[in-house]
C-alpha cells in the first residue's frame, strides 16, 4: 500500500481522497489544509505542509490547494524527494513553473500534472489512432460560472489548459505561433477567449468560456480523409467521411479519468519511472498557455 499525502482539501481534494479509498493500492496519510476542522480522530491533519514530518512513512503528494500556494509546497515537498502530483496549473508565473520543473529533474524525481483529461478514454483513442495530415482543430470547452470562493478564474489557466495539454499528448506541441486571439474579461480575469494558434504546423482554433449556461468539451479534428468529432464529457466519437458519419463509438464501462490517474502515479511509483521528457512536457504546456494569455 502506497501512503498519500493531500495538500489541499478543497473540492479537488475531496475528489483525490475518494479516488485514493477506491483503490486497493493506496490510502491516507493524512491532510494538510489550514482551514480544516478536526472531525475524524483517524486521520492525520495539518495546518501547514511544514507541520508534517515528511521523514515520516509517506510515499507521494498530491498538492490540490490553491494556485498561488503550489509553488512554497512543492519546493519544500521536492527536499524530502517525494513524487508529486500537482493540480494544474503548477503556477500563473511561468518562472515559477521553470523552477518547480528544474527542481525535480535534477532530483530525477516524479512530476505530474492533473491534466486529467489525458486519462479520457477519447483521447486515448484519438492517440492510438495517430491522425496524420491535419488540416485544423477546431476546440470548443465551455462551463458555468464558477463558485466565487475559486481563487483561480482565468479560463485559459481553468479550462483552456487541458485542450492545450491534449493537444501536446496527440501531436506534440513545437514552434507555436499565436495567430489571432480575442479575450472578454470580467473582473478583471479572461472570462471568455477565441484563440486561433499554429503548433507543430496544425492550426488550431479554441474557443473558452466559463460564463456559459451549458458544459462542452467538444474537439473536431480535420484529416485529409476523415473528421474526427469526439465527444470529451459525454465520451463519444464520431468518425465524418464526406460529411456522412462512417463510424460512432462510445466509451462506456470506463474507470473515471480520477482514478485511472490515481493509477497511473502508482506504476510510477512503483517502478520508479522517472522521465524527463514527461517533465519537461509539462512545461512544454504550461509555456503554451502562458502565451496565450
Amino acid at each position: 500500500m502506497f501512503k498519500f499525502l493531500i495538500v489541499g482539501f478543497g473540492n479537488m481534494g475531496k475528489i483525490h481522497l475518494n479516488s485514493l479509498l477506491r483503490s486497493k493500492n493506496t490510502e491516507l496519510y493524512g491532510v494538510v489544509d489550514h482551514k480544516i476542522n478536526k472531525k475524524n480522530e483517524d486521520l492525520n491533519y495539518f495546518k501547514s505542509i511544514y507541520d508534517v514530518n515528511l521523514k515520516d512513512d509517506i510515499d507521494a503528494v498530491i498538492i490540490s490547494s490553491t494556485t498561488s500556494s503550489h509553488y512554497e509546497i512543492a519546493k519544500e515537498i521536492i527536499k524530502f524527494n517525494l513524487p508529486v502530483l500537482i493540480e494544474k496549473p503548477i503556477s500563473t508565473d511561468i518562472n515559477e513553473v521553470k523552477k518547480i520543473v528544474d527542481l525535480f529533474i535534477k532530483k530525477k524525481q516524479i512530476l505530474l500534472t492533473g491534466f486529467i483529461e489525458l486519462f479520457n478514454p477519447v483521447v486515448s483513442y484519438l492517440k492510438s489512432k495517430e491522425i496524420k495530415k491535419i488540416s485544423k482543430i477546431e476546440i470548443t470547452r465551455l462551463g458555468p460560472v464558477q463558485d466565487k470562493s475559486r481563487i483561480l478564474d482565468n479560463v485559459i489557466y481553468d479550462l483552456g489548459i487541458h485542450d492545450v495539454s491534449i493537444f501536446d499528448f496527440l501531436f506534440k506541441l513545437n514552434k507555436t505561433e499565436i495567430i489571432n486571439r480575442k479575450h472578454i474579461y470580467k473582473d478583471n480575469m479572461i472570462a471568455e477567449s477565441e484563440i486561433q494558434f499554429n503548433s507543430n504546423n496544425i492550426e488550431a482554433n479554441l474557443k473558452l468560456s466559463n460564463q456559459s449556461n451549458e458544459k462542452q468539451r467538444i474537439w473536431k479534428i480535420y484529416s485529409d480523409k476523415f473528421v474526427y468529432e469526439a465527444d470529451l464529457l459525454n465520451r463519444n466519437l464520431k468518425i465524418f467521411h464526406n460529411e456522412k458519419i462512417i463510424e460512432e463509438i462510445k466509451f462506456e464501462n470506463y474507470k473515471d479519468a480520477i482514478d485511472l490517474q490515481l493509477e497511473d502515479f502508482v506504476n510510477k511509483i512503483n517502478k520508479k519511472s522517472y522521465n524527463s521528457e514527461h517533465v519537461n512536457s509539462i512545461l512544454s504546456v504550461h509555456k503554451v498557455v502562458d502565451e496565450l494569455n
